[in-house]
């Protein structure tokens, strides 16, 4: 149903008083005018909804609300005990009921919620600083005026002070603040805030502006930063792989599996730094231009890790330690290891169709990205080339491709040339010369 005159409208949501429990919002709206007028009895219904949207299930507050006459505005104080306005946004809707009959319903507001984070200074020339920002889901408009933002701290018993604007969104904004010249935000103090919307609705001639709301009031300690960790990458000892190549266990066919071996300690940087580390970030590259991105988190009694089943040991690692407030160290140090390269093709194969050594590929290697197969028999004559497969598996064909039919080459003992490009960064390349008995 339809009535020419004014809407019912939601116009303040706004925290009193911030506690776990027995917290206050006041909410006010504007009545609804209608020509004819409305019929008695009429009253309002207050009802609240725990968070900022979404699906959200409302009951009623408070006894029905009866209409002041000669009145545009209506308040109502929610003072519920069990109301948390620490903890959580709350969210509301006023009912306007003509005989009894529910005949229109304000568009829902919510309180303004605050977070905030702070980052400590790393180093002597960083600044403390804490980040607040504010959400709200509310029917008029604050992106026309500055959100004020108010600090008290660090002492307790102190007086809020305004410290800067913000202009927000649709939806909220967000603050850092760095303290001042002469007053930086000092490690092991606590700071409250407070922010305050001011919100108009699109037709502010006819309809209310200047509806200003205050947010929950949100404290916050600057904590001194973790003890950054100084990371170790086990290396392996290329050198001495390579002198014993014929030792090693055969590669497997899916390719070779590595595992690296990651371990730390906390340094003590910076010279204020904390040791009460509650878990740590690690952070991996899989090459060493890559950017980091985040691998795993282990606790605080874990200062090792094993990343298993890797097809390249190259790869690049960071640690950072957190607190139990979610504060982060500086990275650790960047610890970085290539892949050895390892390459051992065998003396002999048998290439007889009986699924056994049919095939002639390196017995020992690490990541190839190429490689160019030659063989020759014992008079210099080349009788096959190829660089289809980084893993050659020549199967004693004489042709030159491994497409197709191909006349296998007789018994006897034949020459190769191998240029591998390995699948490292350098993309090194390395020349292998040798021979080969084929028995079938």
């Amino acid at each position: 149903m339809e009535f020419p005159g004014r809407a019912l409208l939601m116009r303040n949501v706004t925290v009193d008083r911030t506690a776990t429990s027995a917290g206050q919002i006041t909410v006010r709206w504007t009545k609804p005018r209608s020509t004819p007028a409305f019929a008695d009895p009429q009253q309002f219904r207050v009802l609240r909804a725990q968070g900022q949207g979404g699906t959200q299930t409302f009951t009623q507050v408070g006894p029905l609300i009866t209409v002041a006459p000669n009145t545009n505005d209506t308040t109502y104080v929610d003072a519920d005990p069990s109301l948390d306005t620490q903890n959580r946004a709350y969210t509301y809707k006023v009912e306007f009921l003509s005989q009894n009959v529910v005949t229109e319903t304000a568009t829902a507001a919510s309180s303004v919620r605050l977070e905030g984070t702070a980052t400590p200074a790393v180093s002597t020339t960083d600044l403390n600083t804490i980040d607040v920002r504010w959400t709200y889901n509310v029917p008029w408009d604050n992106t026309r005026q500055p959100t004020v933002i108010y600090r008290r701290g660090p002492d307790p018993s102190g007086p809020f002070v305004r410290i800067g604007t913000a202009t927000s969104t649709a939806t909220g904004g967000s603050y850092r603040d760095q303290g001042t010249a002469t007053q930086r935000l000092i490690k092991g103090q606590t700071y409250c805030y407070y922010v305050e919307t001011t919100g108009t609705y699109n037709n502010p001639e006819k309809l209310p502006s200047g509806l200003v709301n205050l947010s929950q009031q949100q404290c916050i300690a600057v904590r001194n930063v973790p003890c950054a960790p100084v990371l170790r990458l086990q290396q392996s000892n290329c050198d001495s792989l390579a002198s014993r190549l014929f030792d090693l266990p055969a590669t497997p066919l899916s390719g070779p599996v590595y595992t690296n071996r990651l371990s730390w300690q906390l340094s003590t940087t910076p010279a204020d730094c904390s040791r009460a580390i509650a878990a740590y970030n690690l952070y991996y590259a899989p090459a060493g231009q890559d950017s980091l991105r985040f691998l795993t988190t282990v606790p605080a009694t874990q200062t090792s890790y094993e990343h298993r089943n890797l097809s390249s040991e190259a790869a690049c690692y960071a640690v950072q330690a957190v607190d139990s407030s979610g504060t982060l160290s500086a990275l650790s140090n960047r610890a970085c290891k290539e892949d050895c390269q390892l390459f051992l093709l065998p003396n002999i194969f048998t290439p007889n169709g009986d699924g056994k050594n049919d095939t002639f590929r390196p017995k020992v290697f690490t990541p190839i990205r190429r490689t160019h197969f030659t063989v020759f028999n014992r008079w210099g004559v080349k009788i096959y080339e190829s660089s289809a497969d980084p893993l050659i598996n020549w199967r004693g064909g004489g042709s030159r491709s491994e497409g197709g039919a191909s006349p296998s080459v007789v018994e006897g003992v034949y020459y190769y040339q191998a240029e591998v490009e390995f699948g490292d960064v350098a993309n090194t390349k390395r020349t292998y010369k040798g021979w080969v008995q084929i028995t079938r």
